[in-house]
């Protein structure tokens, strides 16, 4: 599954009932562009800081994404993940996750999100 021209249009979700991301497309609301989107279960970014148990759920969603044979389970991690690749407010999560997840499957996302940020928000860029 190719994740970068996969992912939606979607700006929270969740998978697995245990809560999701909440990734923000308003940049001037918050300096970090990620809120916890529910108060238990969540995955909160402080700056572009993780804790463990945030990069195991990242890393479980990783997984069910690129390696599950369920459909279903494929889609509400997709959803859940999809936000991601929305805004380059997101560009330190993605690089965060780059250098502190060993998991192939976190690293592809990673980069895959920065791909689809790069190539969908350069073309505004001015010089």
């Amino acid at each position: 599954m190719d994740v970068g021209s996969s992912l939606g249009s979607s700006t929270s979700a969740s998978a697995g009932g245990g809560g999701g991301f909440s990734f923000m497309q308003n940049p001037s609301a918050s300096s970090n562009g990620i809120l916890p989107s529910t108060p238990s279960g969540g995955i909160s970014l402080q700056g572009s800081d993780m804790s463990a148990s945030e990069l195991a759920r990242v890393e479980s969603l990783a997984v069910q994404l690129y390696e599950s044979v369920d459909q279903k389970i494929r889609s509400e991690a997709e959803a859940a993940l999809v936000p991601l690749s929305q805004a380059p407010t997101n560009v330190p999560q993605c690089l965060w996750l780059l250098q502190n997840s060993q998991a192939p499957t976190v690293q592809l996302l990673a980069a895959s999100s920065l791909t689809k940020i790069m190539s969908t928000f350069t073309s505004r860029l001015s010089v």
